[in-house]
């Protein structure tokens, strides 16, 4: 009895390690996918298109903010940057843009209920945070109720750091082409 316990254990331990490293060969992949290129716009893509695939989302976006302020202080609604998946229609868009704008201000991921027109989905939105700021928010939309568990959380977390970077980096190319055109 005490073997057939241990062997299943052992079966267990060695299935969660083969997930572990499936996992961490998926984020590699992903992260080298991310970060080869310079073109902000190719970088949003791939951010996305990759997350989906990472975590298998029925959705994904990345929000941003405007830098530009709005007439009478208002704070400007987070915009989708990028998108991929199937789009459905919100019940409440304030409902996303106050989760999202949450996420952008606080720096913490959250996870919510949001109604569509044809049913209730999670929404789960995670910072991407850069060294200097916060540059936006990954948002991912699960057709039921998600269960982000720490592990998934963490995967999450890697990527969306190595996200973070590559539109740092594309962003300060940007910058420095405008800069040349300008010099130029």
């Amino acid at each position: 009895a005490i073997s057939i316990d241990n062997a299943r254990q052992y079966s267990r331990t060695d299935e969660r390690l083969r997930r572990k490293l499936d996992e961490l060969a998926t984020l590699q992949r992903v992260s080298r996918t991310v970060a080869s290129t310079l073109n902000l716009a190719d970088v949003l893509r791939l951010i996305t298109e990759q997350a989906v695939e990472l975590i298998q989302a029925e959705a994904a976006a990345i929000f941003r903010r405007l830098h530009a302020p709005l007439p009478h202080g208002d704070e400007p609604a987070p915009i989708v940057e990028y998108r991929v998946g199937p789009v459905r229609e919100i019940v409440d868009p304030e409902d996303r843009d106050r989760i999202v704008s949450s996420v952008l201000h606080t720096g913490a991921a959250r996870t919510e209920e949001i109604t569509y027109t044809d049913g209730t989905s999670t929404l789960f939105c995670l910072p991407l945070r850069s060294a200097r700021e916060t540059l936006g928010a990954l948002c991912f939309r699960f057709r039921s109720t998600a269960d982000i568990n720490e592990d998934t959380l963490a995967l999450l977390q890697a990527f969306s750091d190595t996200a973070a970077m590559a539109i740092e980096n594309a962003e300060l190319y940007e910058e420095a082409m405008q800069s040349v055109q300008v010099q130029s």
